[in-house]
């Protein structure tokens, strides 16, 4: 009987851990980027009733940075988080509010959820933070000339103002992103900040000018459709490339050049006959006058 009881009894828990399972949700709503020097909100979101709640955990990297636990006075509990303050006030069992951001505060956060019976814990997914420090100038495009002849080969450089993280740069020709194999990166040429050549062959279709576009962004590249705002940091730089036709190359036909080889040939038959001629003459002259 007591067997019987106890079979019953761990069907119903697993029963219950099962249900728990399959309905509680949890997710972590966080800012992908934050600016240096400004806050944050760590949202927990969940379908867990308050008296069917023990507790609620948000962790950073694994390791626990704030618990809130129902019941226990004071409820709240914090925990070492370095390059960041919590925000006291603006703080409670959904949501951490961080302060006063610094580099460190960067890295991956989840929170936890905890139902008191039966005893179940489900986190979140993790979601990556970076705190970034925006580019104070526009990007530099570099550039030899301003115009180019079908079949000369264009080369501009592209240098990103300073940022942390390091922006990426992107290049545009007339609006669309520039093949991978017409781009070139080189190291650092200044602390955070890149420099971007692009190089390719200019042909016919780019007549009569070609609009280069640099971005130097936070994230990189998301596509030409997508408005500034969704860049944590977006700088820009223009430059009109104009495209000019090569000369045509005049052929010779057969028949021209042929005569243009014999000319000389033919010359010199003609002439020959009267240079003999001029020669007998002179030679005349000068007997008679002899005399």
């Amino acid at each position: 009987m007591v067997e019987s009881l106890r079979v019953v009894s761990i069907l119903l828990i697993t029963g219950l851990v099962v249900e728990c399972k399959m309905h509680v949700h949890v997710h972590l709503n966080v800012p992908r980027y934050v600016l240096l020097g400004s806050h944050m909100l760590l949202k927990c979101d969940y379908n867990v009733e308050k008296d069917q709640l023990h507790k609620v955990e948000w962790h950073k990297h694994g390791h626990k940075i704030f618990q809130f636990v129902n019941g226990r006075k004071p409820p709240f509990k914090n925990y070492t988080i370095h390059g960041a303050q919590i925000d006291w006030a603006q703080s409670n069992e959904q949501q951490v509010r961080l302060k006063i951001l610094d580099f460190d505060a960067s890295g991956v956060y989840c929170c936890e959820v905890t139902t008191e019976t039966p005893i179940y814990t489900k986190a979140s997914e993790d979601e990556e933070v970076t705190v970034i420090k925006k580019q104070t100038e526009d990007p530099q495009i570099t550039y030899w000339k301003e115009e180019y002849t079908v079949g000369e080969r264009l080369e501009v450089n592209c240098t990103s103002g300073p940022s942390r993280p390091t922006p990426e740069v992107t290049w545009l020709l007339n609006g669309k992103q520039a093949e991978e194999q017409w781009i070139r990166t080189f190291p650092e040429q200044r602390p955070s900040s890149v420099t971007v050549q692009l190089s390719l062959e200019v042909k016919e279709e780019h007549i009569p000018q070609i609009e280069l576009t640099c971005l130097s962004t936070i994230p990189g590249y998301l596509g030409h459709h997508v408005r500034h705002s969704d860049y944590a940091d977006h700088r820009t730089q223009d430059f009109l490339v104009g495209v000019v036709a090569a000369e045509p190359i005049v052929q010779e036909n057969s028949i021209s050049g042929a005569l243009r080889l014999r000319l000389p040939m033919l010359m010199l038959l003609i002439l020959t006959p009267l240079l003999l001629s001029v020669n007998r003459r002179i030679r005349l002259a000068t007997y008679l006058v002899s005399f």
